[in-house]
């Protein structure tokens, strides 16, 4: 399960050092269990690396997204950005 299937280029700012990283989730996988599994990376980022499971290969996509938003939302350090240095999540301004 280590085939990139969707993968995006990231900033991220760890001890005010801005590096350029990727983040990426693999093909779904079918189990013996009759669900998904899919494997989330942020590269260079390994603690974040993750198995994702779900009902179907959809379902096992859309948990590895809404882990990685989860991820990026609430890491203090690192601080995640896009490509072009935008903050990835911030608070809506009203």
């Amino acid at each position: 399960m280590t085939d990139s299937f969707l993968s995006r280029e990231i900033i991220f700012r760890f001890e005010n050092d801005m590096q350029r990283g990727e983040i990426s989730i693999s093909q779904p996988a079918p189990k013996k269990n009759g669900r998904y599994e899919c494997f989330v990376s942020f590269e260079p980022l390994r603690k974040y690396d993750a198995v994702i499971g779900g009902i179907d290969q959809i379902h096992s996509i859309e948990c590895a997204i809404a882990y990685i938003e989860a991820v990026c939302k609430n890491s203090k350090e690192p601080e995640f950005f896009w490509i072009n240095g935008d903050a990835m999540f911030r608070e809506r301004e009203e």
